[in-house]
């Protein structure tokens, strides 16, 4: 529809509409439709006084309009593809801060040209859909032979760049994936706890398949098992180390012989008298060992003191024989008896 019929300007999108020049002048219909952006598809009065078009309110700030013109005529020998790129992006601007007409002076050609690249490029149609979807929208569409030529060629462009745009993005995505696969080929799991810290050398070896681990596992077990707690506290000194039973033996011998201090060397002026009293009074050994002049002293009077006890016992030993026989005791007597009769 164009003309008197054609009172508003069709809705292509929920925020695109395609309009005639009437569409444009209506400052109410503007407003109502809440259209921020305007591309005029005319050239200037001046190059065209029949069907250029004026940016009608351009110059008031009132309405808060921003317009766009694309100034070519609807002829054969009009380049439309120049403008493509520049059209398409100031109605894909224009919907984050209202609505867009798109107009020419009847609605029919240049603007629905435009219209059409835009839906090819943005929404992803072909041609021919573009074309099927504006005359649902608005029937008078018709653009111009050399237009419709000029659009085929555009399409073309268009599937080009988006055939390189997805060799690009499916090798990023196959380079991705690769990279992911090699970290994952590379990443060794964790062995054991990871909380706290690490274990001396002497008990860190190098990573073993699991049927290794059972496999020095058992053995491991079966030593611990044998050993008990020996294993507990420092380690056992070089001197007591043994197989068997030895060990033991040689710590209980250790044990023994450690035990307080050592015991004074046996003094040659004493003999075996001071080797006696050293076994008999063994409190004697303990403390520190006496200076070597008392020794000799103490060892004298010690043989001294043991020839007085010695010749005591021998008396009291020989009283207690002469008592112990009554019967020499009553002849010892008898003579001296006899003795003193005579």
């Amino acid at each position: 529809m164009s003309g008197s019929g054609d009172k508003r300007p069709s809705q292509v999108l929920p925020y695109l509409y395609i309009g005639s020049r009437g569409h444009a002048k209506s400052r109410g219909l503007l407003k109502e439709l809440g259209i921020k952006r305007i591309l005029n598809v005319t050239p200037p009065r001046t190059v065209d006084p029949n069907t250029g078009c004026p940016n009608f309110f351009e110059k008031e700030g009132g309405q808060n309009l921003l317009y766009r013109r694309i100034p070519i005529m609807d002829n054969r020998g009009e380049d439309l593809l120049q403008h493509l790129e520049s059209a398409t992006a100031f109605i894909a601007a224009g919907q984050y801060h209202g609505s867009v007409l798109v107009h020419c002076h009847k609605g029919v050609s240049r603007s629905a040209s435009i219209v059409a690249a835009y839906l090819m490029k943005e929404q992803g149609m072909t041609l021919r859909e573009a074309m099927a979807y504006l005359k649902e929208r608005r029937p008078c569409v018709n653009p111009h032979e050399a237009f419709m030529a000029q659009l085929a060629e555009y399409e073309q462009r268009l599937k080009e760049q988006r055939t390189k745009e997805g060799q690009r993005g499916g090798a990023a995505a196959a380079n991705k994936a690769a990279t992911a696969s090699v970290k994952k080929a590379t990443m060794t799991p964790a062995r054991g706890p990871s909380i706290g810290p690490s274990g001396p050398p002497q008990q860190q070896g190098p990573e073993s398949s699991d049927d290794d681990e059972r496999a020095t596992r058992e053995p491991a077990s079966a030593a611990a098992a044998g050993t008990g707690a020996s294993d507990i506290g420092p380690a056992m000194p070089e001197r007591l180390r043994g197989s068997g039973s030895q060990p033991a033996a040689a710590a209980e011998k250790l044990l023994e012989s450690s035990i307080g201090p050592a015991l004074p060397a046996p003094s040659a002026a004493g003999g075996d008298d001071a080797q006696a009293a050293a076994s008999g009074g063994a409190e004697e050994s303990i403390g520190p060992a006496m200076p070597p002049q008392h020794s000799h002293e103490q060892g004298d009077k010690s043989s001294g003191e043991a020839g007085a006890v010695s010749a005591f016992a021998d008396m009291k030993r020989g009283d207690k024989r002469s008592s112990a026989h009554p019967q020499d005791q009553h002849g010892a007597a008898v003579e001296r008896a006899a003795k003193k009769q005579k």
